[in-house]
């Protein structure tokens, strides 16, 4: 004589959790499981780092490889960079800190640009003193020439700033879910990258 499983229903029950559970995403393990032919993202993507046009996409969680963001070139020298961001909803600001690596050639092309942004500085400071001082000794200095010599002055002294600081190769643009939009690597690095297939 055959009895029925008095605990049938539960061990069905199980099971349809066991499922929901295997096509979970790993980032989230509450979100509701993907339907037939839905593309899920965050269990397609997970963690890495990717080139979408002239931008890196990574994770939040990933690590840059060992090779020169500026170079592509192999290299043992390793930079941390705090990147900050901020929702118009509550003008919070929020901060994430990337490591990667840099090489002897990628310090040069940094060297290079700062040289070049600072001597840019130095000649609108001296296009400035030059305007102002023409027009000052025609005896023509009006409100357009000390408009003009006060932009030249800003701009001089912002280029001198920025050549003159240490600058920061990364620059953020966007965050959508864990991953983060980054500006700054150049094209050799990024070609190195796989393409970025998109998130939903």
């Amino acid at each position: 004589m055959s009895s029925s499983n008095p605990f049938a229903e539960d061990d069905a029950l199980l099971k349809d959790q066991e499922r929901s559970q295997s096509t979970a995403s790993p980032l989230n393990p509450y979100a509701a499981p993907p339907s037939s032919g839905e593309y899920h993202a965050s269990r397609e993507l997970g963690v890495g780092i990717w080139r979408e046009r002239d931008m890196l996409v990574i994770h939040a969680e990933a690590d840059f490889p060992p090779r020169c963001l500026l170079t592509n070139e192999l290299a043992d020298e390793w930079r941390s960079q705090e990147v900050k961001w901020w929702y118009a909803i509550d003008w919070m600001s929020r901060r994430k800190t990337f490591v990667y690596a840099i090489s002897a050639e990628g310090y040069a092309v940094e060297a290079r640009q700062r040289r070049r942004k600072f001597m840019w500085g130095l000649i609108m400071l001296a296009l400035a003193i030059a305007l102002v001082t023409g027009t000052a000794l025609v005896g023509r200095f009006g409100g357009n020439i000390a408009t003009l010599a006060y932009i030249l002055v800003s701009i001089g002294v912002i280029l001198l700033i920025s050549g003159y600081r240490y600058q920061n190769t990364l620059q953020f643009r966007q965050i959508r879910k864990d991953y983060f939009w980054l500006h700054g690597a150049k094209r050799a690095f990024l070609d190195s990258l796989p393409a970025w297939p998109g998130v939903d």
